[in-house]
């Protein structure tokens, strides 16, 4: 196979995200239902929700402990909330309740996994969503991904529709190699979980490569240090989710998500610091870099 191609303006306006016309609304805008949190972790659902609407998704809905939901609807307040029941830890409960997979039934795309920091509650509501609700792109992010494996029949079910974000370690669990193998080969190790599970696979590092089912590949060299910090990821997940819920292929929201995300790092590295600038602050800086490379003076190439 090709090596990876990498990721720069040229490419990305040849993965075009879907212009918003003239007159619209924010359904037609693109809705994202993001599904986690937990009493450990409350953040994590707001600042993927943030990113979504920052990269022009026009309804975000956060499905949340029920506990959590006045908090985070006085700081997620551009958000819907929908309640779910949880554990006496403050986990989301495994099975969904009918209004989650209706709410599920309406969205562009369904972003699950921040902030759930149970496995076992992770892997069922994969299961349940993916087995309920077959419309909407999923983009599947931590705990969520790493009992997927003998899931491969259910995935590749959805025809391509689902983007599944990893880091190294995750990746390893993910497949039951050592984290050692993942980071020796990864674009082989990225390209046997793409084909085996029919998913777009992130596997995200300070080089991050994005690789589709058929094998094709993308890779981003120009990550800072600064974003490997916590809530970073949440903020990847909640763009890829955004520009999927848009109308952008899986392989191209992924591909725009990981250039928007390091984007906003660097430019936050010169602004403010190589360290010490935090996740919340990427979510503010994606609007103008997602403006200026989405031009839409460049031809479709």
């Amino acid at each position: 196979m090709s090596e990876p191609r990498k990721i720069d303006v040229s490419l990305l306006r040849s993965l075009r995200i879907p212009a918003v016309q003239g007159e619209t609304d924010k359904n037609a805008r693109g809705r994202v239902l993001v599904v986690g949190g937990s009493r450990r972790v409350p953040g994590a659902v707001v600042l993927s929700a943030m990113a979504a609407l920052r990269v022009g998704a026009g309804k975000v809905q956060l499905a949340v402990p029920e506990s959590l939901v006045p908090a985070i609807g006085l700081t997620a307040l551009e958000a819907g909330l929908c309640p779910l029941q949880e554990s006496s830890e403050g986990e989301l409960l495994p099975l969904p309740k009918e209004e989650l997979t209706s709410i599920a039934q309406q969205v562009d795309a369904v972003l699950l996994g921040p902030g759930i920091l149970c496995q076992q509650s992770a892997r069922e509501l994969a299961r349940c969503l993916l087995e309920q609700v077959t419309g909407p792109v999923y983009v599947i992010d931590a705990l969520a991904l790493c009992d997927l494996w003998d899931e491969a029949a259910l995935l590749r079910s959805h025809g391509g529709r689902i983007v599944l974000t990893h880091h190294a370690g995750e990746m390893a669990q993910l497949c039951g190699k050592e984290k050692s193998e993942v980071e020796s080969d990864p674009v082989g190790i990225a390209r046997l979980a793409a084909a085996h599970l029919g998913s777009c696979i992130v596997l995200k590092s300070a080089t991050t490569y994005i690789v589709d089912p058929s094998g094709t590949a993308f890779v981003h060299t120009e990550g800072v240090v600064g974003l490997a910090t916590a809530g970073s990821g949440d903020v990847l997940a909640g763009i890829i989710a955004g520009i999927a819920g848009r109308g952008a292929s899986p392989a191209a929201a992924a591909t725009w998500g990981v250039f928007l995300h390091g984007g906003a790092g660097r430019q936050l590295a010169e602004s403010t610091g190589r360290l010490g600038f935090i996740a919340r602050e990427l979510v503010d800086e994606l609007p103008r870099l997602l403006e200026a490379t989405d031009s839409r003076d460049t031809p479709r190439q």
